[in-house]
């Protein structure tokens, strides 16, 4: 379901939290280009987004990865880059979408420091949907030979899941 931008332009306050929800729940689903239809008027204003910004533009570059368009997904990490350094979820979220980038990118050794900052930024906070750190320094972690390392993080990323009741979560540290 695509949202026209005349959907988004001059309604009340809330609009682009429908049209985020929609569209990471088209993701989710692996409707991955009505995901990116609902989310591109969202993706034309990424400054007047605010916190919101990182989790349209993460879900955008999640879209892009499993369609394979690395480039386009790699053009996107630019509007997620002040983010990296914040604290909880939204700097989990940008070191996470950078990892993820870098590691499409054959840079498994570049996104494993991206990685562990998304745990760092996440702190005692778990959020095995959007920030499944964990398992995905684990797969970059084996990429680089350092297989007892990744299995002990796979392990604690699918128990972090399974405690959340996420079946999507435990889905990702299960991959």
């Amino acid at each position: 379901m695509h949202a026209p931008d005349f959907l988004v332009a001059g309604l009340p306050g809330g609009t682009e939290f429908h049209l985020l929800s929609l569209g990471r729940t088209h993701a989710r689903a692996g409707q991955v280009t009505s995901a990116l239809d609902t989310l591109s008027p969202l993706a034309r204003s990424l400054a007047d987004l605010g916190d919101t910004a990182p989790l349209v533009i993460a879900t955008l570059v999640e879209c892009r990865l499993a369609r394979g368009e690395v480039a386009q997904a790699r053009a996107l990490t630019d509007d997620i880059v002040p983010w990296q350094h914040r604290a909880g979820r939204l700097g989990g979220l940008a070191n996470q979408t950078l990892g993820d980038v870098l590691a499409a990118l054959g840079d498994a050794d570049i996104a494993i420091p991206r990685y562990e900052a998304a745990g760092e930024a996440m702190g005692d906070k778990d959020d095995p949907e959007d920030v499944p750190w964990r398992g995905s320094l684990a797969l970059a972690l084996v990429r680089t030979g350092e297989i007892a390392k990744a299995r002990t993080l796979a392990v604690h990323q699918v128990a972090v899941a399974r405690a959340a009741g996420s079946p999507y979560g435990e889905a990702l540290a299960l991959r």
